[in-house]
């Protein structure tokens, strides 16, 4: 199967599968019963519904250097969950909310943002180098990146997001997610090596070392969400549990890293999920918003989803505030500096004076 194909029968998959309400709800089977019978309705005979999704799973491991191929490899044979996919739309969905504030701040929208701009926006955005954030050599990455797909002072924002025939995007969006997805599994090594050293390392835990060590980790997360997850690692009435257990459960229900936050309620892997900000008009199918829809082109971090594929919650993402926030910062800063002394004429008059 080719990567085109492959990734069609991607986007296809998760097309139909959000239009379940029972995802949103948290109540879906698993994602493999699922995509087989997905086949099993495309292709109807066993034998070819067996080559298909041999077929299928080959090219999924052949093409996951592809960030939609592994992503969906992962949360086929379980080591991650659905809400994972959800939470990378969740990142591209802010990120563009983020560039269209940007391009309107100043006026009429254009198309176009200073990249000198777009650095301190995303910095903000991905608090790099501040605990939780993005450490800067990654964050260099992704501003590398954007220089490969964009070189220049500007960049055409609509574009950042696109896809090429093949459903492959630009170095600047699949270096974004594959850091989203390495970055979750960086923060939960480090979350079981402090779960560990909370738990003397003995094999077992308890119910607030759990808490403790996701503190320790996320010094972002509250002290309530912390608490949240912990009870959905235990279950109800449980007080101690083995760690690889424990671990398992947190892995496969917390989501974490890609900037923005994601609001899992209920216990662990399950519940609904809150989405700040707006769709704009590059995205990967659309969101709805408060029974808003907007719609695009493109189908790629999406997956396709259309209108009434996802319901979200609207919830004021604070990444974004404060990107825009330090950008109108550094604008202010440089028209001060950009503006000249009152005296400055007086002050060279004085100085070219010989007496």
């Amino acid at each position: 199967m080719s990567k085109r194909d492959t990734e069609k029968l991607v986007k296809e998959l998760w097309k139909e599968r959000l239009v379940d309400p029972a995802v949103s709800a948290g109540r879906a089977g698993e994602l493999v019963d699922f995509v087989g019978g997905y086949l099993q309705k495309k292709v109807g005979i066993a034998a070819a519904v067996i080559e298909l999704g041999y077929n299928f799973l080959y090219g999924l491991w052949l093409y996951q250097w592809d960030a939609d191929c592994e992503l969906f490899l992962k949360i086929l044979t379980g080591e991650i969950r659905e809400e994972v996919y959800i939470a990378q739309n969740k990142l591209q969905y802010d990120l563009e909310e983020l560039f269209l504030l940007m391009d309107k701040a100043k006026g009429q929208a254009s198309g176009s943002i200073p990249k000198e701009d777009l650095r301190i926006a995303l910095a903000t955005f991905f608090r790099v180098g501040q605990p939780g954030g993005k450490d800067l050599g990654r964050f260099d990455e992704v501003m590398q990146a954007l220089d490969e797909d964009q070189p220049g002072a500007s960049v055409e924002w609509k574009k950042v997001f696109e896809e090429d025939r093949e459903f492959n995007q630009g170095e600047f969006a699949e270096t974004l997610r594959d850091q989203f997805l390495q970055e979750r599994i960086d923060f939960f090594g480090a979350l079981e090596m402090a779960l560990y050293e909370e738990a003397n390392d003995e094999d077992e835990c308890t119910k607030a070392q759990v808490i403790r060590a996701i503190l320790s980790t996320d010094p972002a997360c509250t002290e309530k969400a912390a608490g949240v997850a912990a009870a959905g690692a235990f279950g109800p009435g449980v007080e101690s549990s083995s760690i690889k257990a424990v671990m398992k459960k947190l892995s496969r229900g917390m989501l974490r890293g890609g900037g923005g936050d994601l609001e899992v309620r209920g216990s662990l892997g399950g519940g609904s999920i809150s989405v700040a900000g707006r769709k704009s008009g590059s995205g990967k199918g659309s969101v709805m918003v408060k029974g808003r829809a907007s719609h695009s082109n493109n189908s790629g971090a999406g997956g396709g989803a259309k209108a009434g594929l996802l319901t979200v919650a609207r919830k004021q993402n604070e990444a974004i505030g404060k990107a825009m926030e330090a950008v109108r910062q550094e604008w202010i800063k440089r028209q001060i500096n950009d503006k000249p002394s009152d005296d400055s004429g007086g002050n060279k008059a004085a100085e070219s004076d010989p007496s």
